[in-house]
């Protein structure tokens, strides 16, 4: 088995015992997977095709982030999607993926408004609610529920920005349903 295919396999455990609840498991995993990269281990002909055969750093470190939103652990998974955000955008465009850094970035804005920072949070969420219609992707909703669930608690209830953030959600969600009505007809 190719270090890739290792690394992916612990960190989509990780993601699914978060989701679970099973916190233990999630950060075991999580650790694994790091050892997995950080063991070196002899390529195979698989991993010269690249694509869905390969796991890199910023997938993983995108994992790592939603495993530790899962797991309402804000810090540590901002950090880990803002660094993948930063190797997406700064690696070789082969490897980028837009659906993925858009999930990043809703994990990032779900952590800052974990954290108090609505601003932060706005700023994180700008390039999701940018994005044209074909590229909103199916996963993005449920990223942007997370975001919309945690504005609408009490501790937001009287402050403007928080208001702002959930009519620029509503906006993007009744957008991509309007192009989804379109495609369908």
């Amino acid at each position: 088995m190719t270090a890739d295919a290792r690394v992916q396999l612990a960190a989509l455990e990780a993601r699914a015992a978060a989701r679970t609840g099973d916190r233990h498991l999630a950060l075991d995993a999580l650790k694994r997977a790091t050892r997995a990269r950080d063991t070196p281990i002899q390529s195979d002909e698989l991993e010269q095709f690249g694509g869905l055969l390969c796991f890199p750093v910023a997938k993983q470190h995108y994992y790592a982030g939603s495993t530790y939103a899962l797991l309402g652990d804000p810090k540590p998974a901002q950090e880990n999607a803002v660094l993948a955000i930063g190797i997406y955008e700064n690696g070789p465009i082969e490897q980028r993926s837009y659906g993925d850094e858009a999930l990043a970035r809703l994990d990032v804005t779900t952590a800052r408004l974990a954290l108090g920072d609505l601003d932060g949070a706005r700023e994180a969420l700008r390039p999701v609610l940018d994005l044209a219609p074909e590229q909103r992707i199916e996963q993005l909703a449920v990223g942007l529920h997370r975001v919309r669930s945690a504005l609408v608690l009490p501790r937001y209830a009287r402050v403007p920005i928080a208001r702002e953030i959930i009519q620029d959600v509503d906006h993007y969600q009744a957008e991509s349903v309007t192009h989804s009505l379109l495609l369908t007809r």
